[in-house]
């Protein structure tokens, strides 16, 4: 079996390239299987993944270095009840040193299952190119190192969404990258582009390590301290109306007033919505970035009841998360007609990493 953990920043773009490598392979007929993980427990992406029909198992409430028997868990699952060709498994986007806390224990206590394993990390290409350039990063010192170690531990890394800076700007900045990271294999891609994909694959099936895999050395404080100033929200919004109504105008209302409340107070680095009305879904996804997300809204929602799940991942303090929510709620105007409920709402920041397993 092949595992390809997937890494990478908040909003870096895992998502999206693994739903079209799942295609892709299901195509040539190889049975895939995914496997999810966050801090939190009420996940877009496996919503996402099975509203896609892609079969999704998770790994909640914590990274999986730190759940590592959980991810054994379910890793046993999808070989007991898929025999899977291929399983990615997409990381926490706040979680580093996957090769010490993950890797290598999975090679040590499932060699005969896992037969090829690589770690690709994901980054936004205008985070990179800001780091690149040594132009302020959106975040704080300590959140920023963690994006750092990611970095340096990837064996391929995705400079993804490519077309958000022009050709000469990302061919220089390919080359830089290559010159900076010569053990690596970096790639320019647009994970909504079948042919980027295929490549990113070609290199999956290909990849042999230069050197034996090399764990970071990592400084757990100062991750840790990262990972305090980040702030999960996990919420599920209902709308109701006994007729049917055209939803885009209440959907405009509270994501523009949730992500003004937001950035107000906080640094967003990733906010995801799942979408569900009658049988229309759609993933919506803000990052640190600012990024039209009105362009992303392709469905025409009308029906009787609209359901929004929401993960909001911010530099910032839980509580406040949880304010800048209700106050989101407070200032929608709803037609008499419709009423609106929360049915969950869980805000925390991510405890301090302590991995089951770390083999240098």
């Amino acid at each position: 079996m092949n595992l390809y953990i997937v890494g990478g920043f908040l909003g870096s773009g895992k998502t999206t390239a693994i739903v079209e490598a799942s295609r892709i392979l299901t195509g040539q007929h190889q049975i895939v299987g995914i496997v999810t993980n966050d801090q939190g427990r009420y996940l877009v992406d496996t919503a996402f993944f099975r509203a896609e029909g892609i079969p999704a198992v998770e790994v909640t409430g914590g990274c999986f270095c730190c759940h590592y028997d959980d991810l054994d868990e379910v890793l046993s699952g999808l070989i007991s009840k898929r025999a899977p060709d291929t399983v990615f498994a997409e990381s926490v986007g706040s979680c580093a040193d996957i090769i010490s806390t993950v890797l290598k224990p999975l090679a040590k206590y499932r060699p005969k299952e896992i037969t090829h394993s690589v770690l690709t990390v994901f980054s936004d290409i205008r985070f990179f190119q800001a780091k690149m350039k040594g132009d302020d990063l959106p975040f704080s010192e300590e959140v920023n190192y963690i994006y750092a170690e990611q970095i340096e531990e990837a064996g391929i890394l995705i400079l993804n969404k490519k077309d958000l800076i022009g050709n000469i700007e990302r061919e220089t900045l390919l080359k830089e990258a290559k010159k900076k990271y010569p053990g690596k294999i970096v790639l320019l891609q647009n994970s909504y582009e079948r042919t980027d994909i295929g490549h990113w694959l070609d290199c999956l099936f290909e990849y042999q390590a230069v050197t034996p895999l090399q764990g970071l050395n990592l400084d757990y404080d100062r991750y840790a301290q990262g990972e305090a100033q980040l702030a999960w929200l996990d919420a599920r919004v209902h709308f109701r109306s006994k007729e049917s109504v055209a939803w885009t105008e209440i959907l405009n209302s509270f994501l523009e007033t949730l992500i003004r409340n937001v950035r107000g107070q906080s640094r967003i680095a990733h906010l995801k919505c799942q979408l569900n009305c009658s049988e229309q879904y759609q993933k919506i996804s803000i990052t640190s970035f600012q990024e039209n997300w009105r362009a992303q809204l392709t469905e025409t929602f009308i029906g009787k009841e609209l359901s929004i799940l929401l993960n909001l991942r911010a530099e910032t303090h839980p509580e406040i998360l949880k304010k800048q929510l209700r106050d989101t709620l407070k200032a929608i105007i709803l037609p008499g007609s419709i009423e609106m409920d929360m049915e969950f709402e869980n805000a925390f920041a991510p405890a301090k990493p302590n991995p089951t397993h770390r083999i240098s």
